[in-house]
């Protein structure tokens, strides 16, 4: 998702938030679970993408860091979210 300019609350949340990571643990657990990603609407799931890419910027422009280990997990869950639209949606997200 190159787009991130939604004016989405969550969003604005995890912008501010100071641990970007306990804020998605704390609102989208779920993200660990592929088996509960299967059970998420599109939009949820592209919510989710959104998020992580968020997330995945601020570490970017170095506004946020994290261990290699959780940015690594991050991949797995941007990547898990990614398959579980194309497969089930057969939609594939702007990347």
């Amino acid at each position: 998702m190159n787009e991130l300019t939604c004016p989405c609350f969550m969003k604005t949340d995890l912008e501010l938030a100071v641990d970007k990571l306990s804020f998605l643990e704390e609102n989208y657990s779920c993200m660990n679970s592929p088996e509960y990603l299967k059970t998420l609407p599109k939009h949820e799931l592209l919510c989710c993408l959104c998020l992580i890419d968020v997330v995945i910027l601020s570490i970017k422009q170095k506004r946020y860091t994290c261990t290699i280990t959780e940015l690594i997990r991050l991949y797995e869950c941007r990547e898990n979210i990614i398959l579980v639209i194309f497969v089930k949606y057969k939609f594939h997200p702007r990347l």
